[in-house]
């Protein structure tokens, strides 16, 4: 009797244990298939119309460097919400927006280069995101002499290219300028240019016309310092150029910007080794240049305020390590502070100086500029009307000094993914 009640128990105890080891690994598979499974993040809408577009870098140590994890965002100029767009682990940096925000253009470095709160922001290859569907495309992929941009790409008014100088590891350090077709997906560089060098400033496109307007030095001479400094119109379209002004060799030389009415360029003048920039400009078809702004100290130009007929600026005291932003009328050549003392706010970060970015936003009714936070030792972006009023920290952050900024006109039913897309 014993006997035959052992044999039972030792049949139930085994139909238990098997069954408990299915059900484990049943339920150790259905875990392994959870754990794998990546779900899709939500998709988020991003607010139609204009916009500041960002960059940020948070760093950190690796064991050959210093590295760095970026994310770009878009902010609302109320500063109510903000919302990443991109993010990578490295630096990106150098934005610039299409005309009508369907394209963001960017420099993307990846991990392992010097940060740029160490004073150096690499230099790196030229992408290219579709904000409508996320797709992002290396654009400098397909020739190696276009990884080296320090300054952003620059749209024709179209939207359909857009243009920017690379560095392109030569001896000589030439820069190189590149074209990029989006339509037809082709990277070409001009072969009537190949007897020059831009300058480290970004080449602009002239309004209405097909032509891009550049700082150059072409060369003359078997000896590298045989050469003419120049600002020339590039016309892509016949692969020519004509030459608009000269420069002597001492000069310094901002990026050649075209005018609200189309009549003129202008651009940052002034001498090698003497504390003083001013702004001239020249006619667009060539001829003398002409003094048009004239401070005792350092004014950068930075874009125009069409309604009012009026340039932006950002006024600098070196001596003091003072900033302002500056307003000056194009017509009679007064410029007025907008900003007092008692405060840090200038035009610029320190990496976005003679870029050709938009800092004035899309209506004219508001600028975009960099401030100070003097309680936290941090940069933020404040946007406030052409008089200095009405002011809104954008960014407000007290982890991350803000890096290139810019306007942006967000087209209208765009979705993106929470968190953004991610570059790699």
């Amino acid at each position: 009797m014993s006997s035959k009640r052992e044999r039972i128990w030792l049949v139930i105890t085994t139909i238990c244990i098997v069954a408990f080891g299915l059900m484990g690994i049943s339920g150790l598979s259905q875990c392994r298939l959870h754990k794998g499974a990546v779900a899709e993040p939500p998709m988020v809408p991003l607010p139609a119309g204009q916009a500041i577009i960002y960059s940020v870098h948070e760093n950190f140590p690796l064991e050959y460097g210093p590295g760095s994890y970026s994310r770009l965002i878009i902010a609302d100029p109320d500063g109510k919400a903000a919302q990443v767009v991109l993010r990578g682990k490295g630096v990106i940096s150098r934005i610039s927006p299409s005309p009508m925000g369907k394209y963001i253009a960017f420099t993307f470095k990846g991990v392992g280069g010097s940060s740029p709160e160490e004073g150096y922001n690499p230099p790196g290859p030229v992408w290219l995101m579709s904000l409508e569907d996320g797709k992002i495309i290396n654009i400098s992929g397909s020739d190696a002499r276009a990884q080296l941009v320090s300054k952003p790409p620059a749209f024709s008014q179209d939207g359909k290219l857009f243009a920017f100088g690379s560095e392109d590891g030569s001896i000589n350090r030439t820069i190189r300028l590149f074209i990029y077709d989006i339509e037809k997906g082709e990277l070409t560089t001009p072969s009537s240019l190949s007897q020059m060098t831009l300058e480290d400033n970004a080449p602009h496109f002239l309004l209405g016309e097909s032509e891009i307007a550049c700082n150059v030095k072409k060369f003359e001479g078997p000896n590298f310092g045989d050469f003419k400094r120049q600002m020339i119109a590039y016309d892509y379209g016949a692969d020519t150029y004509r030459v608009i002004t000269e420069f002597d060799k001492e000069d310094r030389v901002g990026v050649p910007l075209p005018g609200p009415d189309g009549k003129y360029i202008y651009y940052n003048y002034g001498k090698s080794g003497i504390n003083h920039l001013g702004v001239r400009r020249v006619p667009v078809e060539g001829g003398k240049p002409e003094a048009v702004f004239e401070e005792k100290y350092v004014l950068y130009f930075a874009d125009f305020i069409p309604d009012e007929n009026k340039a932006l600026m950002s006024y600098h005291i070196q001596e003091f390590n003072r900033r302002y932003v500056c307003v000056g009328d194009l017509e009679t050549g007064r410029t007025k502070l907008i900003t007092g003392d008692d405060e840090d706010i200038s035009i610029f970060s320190e990496a976005a100086s003679e870029t050709g970015l938009k800092y004035v936003s899309p209506d004219g009714k508001m600028i975009l500029t960099y401030f100070h936070d003097l309680q936290y030792d941090f940069r933020d972006i404040m946007v406030m009307d052409t008089e200095g009023g009405n002011r809104v920290n954008v960014s407000n952050t007290a982890l991350f000094n803000e890096d290139i900024a810019t306007w942006i006109v967000v087209p209208e039913g765009i979705e993106i993914p929470a968190g953004g897309y991610e570059v790699e």
